[in-house]
């Protein structure tokens, strides 16, 4: 009788041994081969801008003192809304003529000199977030001349370049331009 105990124990657990082996190697098995499908659709958003202005052709010099109408704008040709600034120069800054930018909107843009703050200075920001197909409110309405050097400039046939240099960053997770703008300098 103890033959028979010993088959029915050996029995037993080499049943249990496979059962064991079998659900182990099941769910591993389950395991291994487990998988999960999401589709998720991601829109990749760009920011491209680009420089608009109202710059006719002037057909005379403007009174003395006067302006050259020059309205300069930046729109926001895609996707994401967009923090913007410029920078502005006069390519013939050294035929020692004074030179200057007339009707400047200092409501919705904001110049930050170098003096100020090294990283961000030397640009106009504009205070608020341009979204995708808007523009700016025009950074100024024309360019001018001091009364004493006009007829001079003038006299000497040069042209004048005004140059308006742009740039963007997305509005993304920043409270403010300044947020953003020193956020992106820091990178």
């Amino acid at each position: 009788m103890t033959r028979q105990r010993n088959f029915g124990r050996s029995c037993f657990a080499a049943v249990s041994v496979l059962l064991l082996t079998a659900v182990s190697v099941g769910g591993i098995r389950a395991y291994l081969t487990d998988r999960a499908e999401t589709d998720n659709n991601i829109v990749i958003g760009q920011n491209e801008t680009v420089v608009t202005e109202e710059f006719p052709e002037p057909p005379d010099v403007p009174d003395e003192g006067g302006d050259y109408v020059k309205k300069v704008r930046v729109e926001n040709k895609r996707s994401v809304p967009c923090y913007i600034r410029t920078a502005v120069e006069f390519g013939s800054s050294d035929t020692g003529f004074e030179i200057s930018l007339s009707g400047l909107n200092t409501e919705k843009w904001i110049y930050i000199s170098t003096e100020e703050n090294e990283k961000l200075g030397g640009y106009y920001y504009y205070k608020n977030v341009v979204m995708p197909g808007e523009c700016t409110e025009s950074l100024f309405e024309g360019v001018s001349f001091a009364k004493d050097d006009q007829d001079a400039y003038v006299n000497q046939d040069g042209a004048l370049d005004v140059i308006v240099y742009e740039e963007s960053l997305q509005a993304e997770g920043a409270s403010g331009y300044l947020e953003a703008w020193d956020a992106f300098i820091r990178k």
